[in-house]
């Protein structure tokens, strides 16, 4: 407690008085007044967030992680997920490349052209050419499923309606032929004998309305269709149903009704997770009150908590606990974990130079907050490793040892990430990630341990940048020159501060005696830091 003290105590003297800063300085837009918003820095990598087991990274604010995991794979993961369910349904034997070509890329004609030979009892009629060999269409074709074909054309009609580049436009002009479409398709829907085709039914139906405006219609037919369907295994599209029923409550205004069931949504499909997330709406506590009174079970309320968390960072850590009380397994608590520690290292992981070059941190928390927030979390985080009740515990103990650096106990750090070391297997992806973030907060270490007055401190200062964790994180370079200049300004070596964070011409903008004084004291020693 003391040491965490002091250092706060330390950062904002510091703070208030910085003799090594000009007065203004211009070079490279990393200087004070630039218009460009500064998050602070981040030494958390994107590879501690472990995508096979987590929802997705809603709270990190890693600028391309969305996009390198996440977003540009949602049409892959959608169609992976249907994929999968449809040969589950055929006993795993067509290839899935087959089932592809049958559902997403046959034509409305080919799949006729696949019913005709389906209602052939005599097995002699000739698969079209495009699907001829194609796996799955000669199970269709051999069993005569006429109920999977006439799904699939019924599909092949709706689409135009529905599909992401004209859904939308296509209600302006073609309600009536949507709303006809759904006449025809629950006649069809109670035809049915298949449950697993009533499913795929319903959705098609469900998303007409919704996209034709209808909502109230949209809502009645999965509260009439869907006590109809038998489910002797959950299926993916039934969360995709709950997508379409839950925009259609929201714009009812059941916001409650439609929260509840977009934490479904969140929880269950994966291709689906974003749309659910950006839709999620609480409006007040009696909206949140009656969401969470929805809940079946404790998992539920803990991913309505874990929605709620994404849009309010100030509660986050109380969402946390609430999180882990219900569900200590729920893995989305990691990527809660990396949203409330990249607070914290706004105000921790960063000088006076800092501030003085870069500017406030967007969104930083006060220093006094930072303290209280940052002992309270490194107590959850002792909790949850003490209990072990949680499954990801090799990233909390590193995350410890983390928390325990920005406090200021560099020591204990250390010890823990030795330990957390001889348990990580290199063989293994995830932990293999781990140790790679291991080795970013070890090169991290060594400059907040950085000692300006200690023999060979300025050779130091460059073997640090040669190191390959150093290379590993855009931010080492920028926070190792305001970390190293903040140093030689506290230890009374205005030149060097200068020379290691800003351009040499900055020394003219703002001159100073002390300054020129201690560049010449660097000349006569031939101080490598005037070979930079």
């Amino acid at each position: 407690m003391s040491r965490l003290i002091a250092s706060a105590a330390a950062l904002i003297l510091l703070s208030s008085f910085d003799p090594s800063v000009p007065d203004r300085v211009e070079g490279n837009g990393a200087c004070a007044g630039s218009i460009e918003s500064f998050y602070g820095y981040s030494f958390l990598d994107p590879g501690v967030i472990n995508k096979s087991a987590a929802y997705a990274p809603f709270f990190a604010r890693w600028d391309d992680y969305y996009e390198r995991f996440y977003f540009d794979k949602l049409e892959e993961i959608q169609m992976s997920e249907n994929i999968e369910e449809w040969r589950e349904r055929f006993c795993d034997q067509p290839l899935p490349e087959d089932v592809v070509r049958v559902v997403y890329g046959a034509s409305a004609e080919d799949i006729m052209a696949l019913e005709r030979a389906a209602a052939d009892s005599t097995r002699k009629t000739l698969l079209p050419g495009q699907l001829a060999g194609n796996t799955f269409a000669e199970m269709i074709s051999y069993n005569g499923c006429l109920e999977v074909t006439t799904y699939l054309i019924f599909a092949k009609r709706c689409e135009p309606y529905v599909s992401s580049r004209g859904g939308w436009e296509a209600r302006e002009r073609y309600t009536d032929e949507m709303l006809d479409l759904i006449k025809q398709g629950e006649e069809q829907f109670r035809c049915a004998d298949s449950h697993f085709i009533r499913m795929r039914y319903l959705y098609q139906l469900v998303r007409l309305a919704h996209y034709a405006g209808q909502y109230a219609e949209a809502v009645k037919l999965y509260e009439t269709l869907f006590p109809k369907i038998q489910r002797k295994k959950a299926s993916i599209i039934h969360f995709w149903i709950l997508g379409h029923v839950a925009g259609a409550q929201q714009k009812l205004g059941r916001y409650p009704e439609a929260a509840y069931l977009y934490s479904l949504v969140f929880r269950h499909s994966p291709s689906k997770r974003a749309q659910a997330y950006r839709s999620f709406l609480i409006r007040n506590d009696a909206d949140w009150d009656k969401a969470l009174r929805l809940c079946q079970t404790d998992a539920e309320k803990s991913t309505l908590y874990v929605l709620r968390a994404g849009g309010s960072r100030a509660r986050l850590l109380e969402d946390m606990m609430q999180v882990y009380d219900l569900d200590p397994g729920n893995t989305q608590l990691d990527l809660m974990l990396v949203s409330e520690v990249q607070e914290i290292e706004r105000v921790f992981l960063r000088t006076a130079v800092t501030d003085q070059m870069r500017g406030k941190a967007v969104g930083r928390i006060s220093q006094d907050d930072g303290v209280k927030r940052l002992l309270n979390l490194q107590k959850f985080v002792r909790q949850i490793t003490r209990e072990k009740k949680y499954p990801n515990l090799k990233l909390w103990r590193g995350i410890e040892g983390y928390l325990e650096l920005m406090a200021g106990d560099r020591y204990a750090a250390e010890k823990r990430w030795d330990r957390l070391e001889d348990d990580l297997d290199d063989d293994e992806p995830y932990e293999k990630a781990l140790l790679k973030q291991i080795k970013i907060w070890r090169c991290l270490l060594e400059i907040m341990n950085f000692d300006p007055n200690a023999s060979g401190a300025d050779a130091q200062f460059y073997a640090i940048m040669e190191y390959e964790a150093f290379k590993l994180n855009p931010a080492f370079e920028p926070f190792l020159r305001q970390w190293v200049s903040a140093a030689y300004a506290g230890a009374g070596h205005p030149g060097k501060a200068i020379l290691v964070a800003w351009p040499p011409n900055s020394i003219a903008l703002n001159p100073r005696v002390e300054v020129y004084d201690d560049l010449l004291r660097l000349s006569e020693a031939s101080n490598p830091i005037l070979r930079y």
